[in-house]
């Protein structure tokens, strides 16, 4: 077996197999439910707490980041399996391929927590977000949530509810619970 550290990352290399050592914490719920919006506004209130977070978005679907004509897309449709581009202020990599949640962990840069929407079955802490008031239910079971954000503040539920609304409270929520979230 092989053990690497890397200087300035919070992953650990163990043979073939990667371990993240950053809390990652993921919203799962059905489409249009406010994932991408509240994980935004959450985004925000960490930051303004001097919290570096970092987001991932699973897509159960085909998905097109690179524009058509640019060289990072001209690379890909001539056959490249990866293609990337680098700036003074950015970087960005296209993969053809399709990456598990371990390996595009392993691509994140030092955080101090990794907010990811969506990959409700892998083993992962996850607040639970529906709207029932337009018929989107939970995707699971509430006791396998450390939390639940509804438009229905009375739903019949064992762990903590809160509101769209509550942003700060949530935000604190979070925070508090931190050893808590999974650490894959």
């Amino acid at each position: 077996m092989l053990l690497v550290f890397l200087p300035n990352c919070k992953m650990i290399f163990w043979g073939e197999q990667t371990v993240n050592l950053t809390p990652v914490l993921a919203f799962v719920g059905y489409s249009n439910t406010g994932k991408t919006t509240l994980i935004e506004r959450l985004i925000v209130s960490l930051k303004e707490r001097g919290i570096r977070v970092a987001a991932v978005k699973h897509d159960a679907h085909e998905f097109d980041i690179d524009c058509k004509g640019k060289d990072s897309w001209r690379f890909s449709q001539a056959g490249a399996v990866a293609a990337m581009i680098s700036s003074p202020t950015k970087s960005a990599l296209v993969i053809h391929q399709e990456l598990s949640l371990t390996q595009v962990l392993s691509l994140l840069p030092d955080v101090d927590l990794i907010l990811v929407e969506g990959y409700k079955a892998e083993p992962l802490t996850k607040i639970g977000v529906c709207r029932p008031s337009i018929g989107k239910s939970l995707p699971l079971d509430s006791d396998q949530c450390l939390a639940v954000i509804t438009d229905d503040k009375n739903m019949p539920i064992s762990v903590p509810c809160f509101g769209f609304e509550e942003l700060p409270a949530i935000t604190e929520f979070i925070l508090q619970n931190m050893e808590h979230i999974s650490q894959l």
